[in-house]
């Protein structure tokens, strides 16, 4: 259920751009603490702003 959580969360990241002449870098992160893996995700512009962070844990 998290992975289908965690896409649903990179696609809506995807889906809100700026314009839509604009490209988003979308950065994937997976941790494992305590044994849970937790995915972080981070939408980055061109000019190196962070859009939005997302995580999930699974």
């Amino acid at each position: 259920m998290g992975r289908k959580f965690a896409q649903a969360d990179a696609n809506q990241i995807r889906r809100h751009r700026l314009r839509p002449a604009d490209k988003v870098q979308l950065d994937e992160a997976v941790i494992k603490i305590k044994r849970k893996q937790d995915y972080f995700w981070r939408a980055v512009n061109r000019q190196c702003q962070v859009i939005d962070i997302r995580s999930s844990t699974i």
